[in-house]
């Protein structure tokens, strides 16, 4: 920067970076413009990325004032970046001194405290950003986050109270009220704070199944029986209150896990209650399906079969059962509940792409060809429906067959040969179609680029088929995929001979 800065400008900087003493109003000396420009070409050093050039200048400057917060700031972020966090502390600290009341210094500071897990001297930086700034609810915010971390929780629940006062009660800050007073045995405590939302929001029945659901995990069964009762006289058809009540009255019975199966029967057998509150309860049995042992598999399948019976002109149905029967190994059933689920509704793109996943598992190679063609109308833009087209047109013909072998099927070698030439083009042309368009999902182009590697070494491109196998293994990252370093090595040991 010249010295033929316009006025303004130089008033501008000067105020900020407060040279006490240097200028009177309306008067700039040679030495604080002077002083001006070596801040701002330590200021465009700095972005530059050449921090040992802005140091000595900063450095420079923080000698010829020492009252000059705004270096001492700058210094301290500059230490911060060269990772001197001792020196980044001890210039933030001298700006505060010169400048306490300045919000960026204690911001930096609380930032560099909870960086290094020092979390009650950081909540102090936010205690004092609270006191220049009382209603800032960023402040009071990070300020319960680090009593939290600090395991003040007293301070913590303080702060939130302080947030509710300014913003009313809210579910977010009263979950985190719930979960500390929850954690510290408070139980009286954190049910009055679930009573709080319930008393706010007396028609959101799941304020009061939450708090229903509390009151059975301490023991209070009473209490909770009630608070059901009450979201039932609301919405005498909610799942989570009908399936509570029916299994703590059939609690008494030697199996209590049935007893719950039972209830949640009840609520899928009654046609008025929405599928998506019977979905809503069945997916964690679904998730969890794999762990369970083979009595409990067959109640939560008995559980999904029945939905689809009660719902079966509704595609929900059928896909949760179709994910069912993946998660107990059945892919040939889940085929068939998705393809039914495809033809009652389109537009659902995951229930194609569970489809297609297992058509290649199972090596469907004519119906993955077929799905995939179906998908690419709707979506057009999805990458996924290339690459299932491409594998499928790969792998439908086969590349290798020997001279007796089309003999045998009645194929003449020349057809054949034309038919495989087609096949590949076509199958690579839809691969890298797919592969243009994964934007930044790696896992996407790994799959994609492996599948180019193997369709082009078994059509016998084996140039082809390394360049795709080298950049499959740039894409992996952590995978470890000894199929594809074996066609690497056989590969090399090809060229080799």
């Amino acid at each position: 920067m010249n010295r033929y800065l316009s006025t303004g400008l130089i008033i501008g900087v000067l105020s900020l970076l407060s040279y006490a003493g240097i200028s009177q109003p309306g008067l700039y000396t040679e030495d604080a413009i002077q002083d001006q420009d070596k801040f701002l070409k330590a200021k465009n050093l700095v972005l530059m990325g050449k921090l040992d050039q802005a140091e000595e200048i900063y450095l420079s400057l923080s000698k010829s004032n020492k009252r000059n917060d705004v270096v001492m700031y700058e210094l301290s972020r500059l230490y911060h970046n060269k990772e001197d966090g001792e020196n980044a502390s001890r210039y933030i600290k001298k700006a505060i001194q010169i400048n306490p009341s300045n919000q960026w210094y204690h911001r930096l500071q609380g930032s560099y405290l909870e960086k290094e897990e020092l979390y009650d001297q950081a909540l102090k930086s936010y205690s004092k950003l609270i006191e220049l700034d009382p209603q800032n609810l960023s402040f009071l915010s990070k300020h319960a986050q680090l009593a939290t971390k600090a395991l003040d929780d007293q301070t913590a629940i303080a702060s939130y109270n302080r947030i509710e006062a300014i913003t009313g009660i809210s579910e977010k800050i009263s979950k985190k009220k719930f979960k500390i007073q929850s954690r510290m045995g408070e139980t009286d405590a954190a049910v009055n704070e679930l009573n709080r939302l319930v008393t706010a929001f007396p028609q959101t029945v799941r304020y009061r199944n939450n708090m229903a659901s509390y009151l059975l995990e301490i023991g209070k069964e009473k209490e909770a029986l009630a608070s059901y009762a009450e979201v039932l006289r609301i919405d005498p058809e909610d799942p989570i209150a009908l399936i509570a009540i029916s299994a703590k009255n059939a609690s008494d019975q030697p199996d209590s896990n049935r007893s719950l199966s039972s209830a949640i029967s009840q609520i899928i057998s009654n046609p008025a209650i929405n599928i998506d509150k019977k979905i809503a309860e069945l997916l964690p049995m679904v998730t969890d399906l794999e762990n369970m042992g083979d009595v409990q598999q067959q109640e939560v399948m008995g559980l999904i079969d029945q939905l689809s019976e009660i719902h079966p002109d509704d595609a929900k149905s059928h896909a949760i059962y179709g994910d069912a029967l993946l998660a107990v190994g059945d892919e040939p059933k889940a085929i068939a509940e998705y393809q039914k689920a495809i033809s009652i509704t389109k537009n659902v793109f995951p229930i194609w792409e569970q489809l297609l996943y297992a058509q290649e598992s199972q090596k469907l190679y004519e119906d993955l060809q077929q799905t995939a063609e179906e998908a690419l109308d709707y979506y057009p833009n999805q990458p996924l429906c290339y690459y299932f087209m491409g594998t499928a047109t790969a792998r439908i013909i086969q590349p290798q067959l020997s001279k007796e072998e089309l003999f045998l099927r009645g194929i003449k070698e020349g057809d054949h040969n034309k038919a495989v030439k087609a096949a590949y083009e076509e199958s690579v042309s839809y691969l890298e179609e797919a592969l243009l368009m994964t934007g930044n999902n790696e896992s996407l182009q790994y799959r994609i680029l492996r599948s180019l590697a193997f369709i082009s070494h078994d059509y016998k491109r084996s140039e082809k088929a390394e360049t795709y196998a080298l950049q499959a293994l740039e894409k992996q990252g952590n995978i470890k995929d000894p199929e594809l370093e074996n066609l690497i090595q056989s590969i090399d040991q090809l060229n080799k001979n």
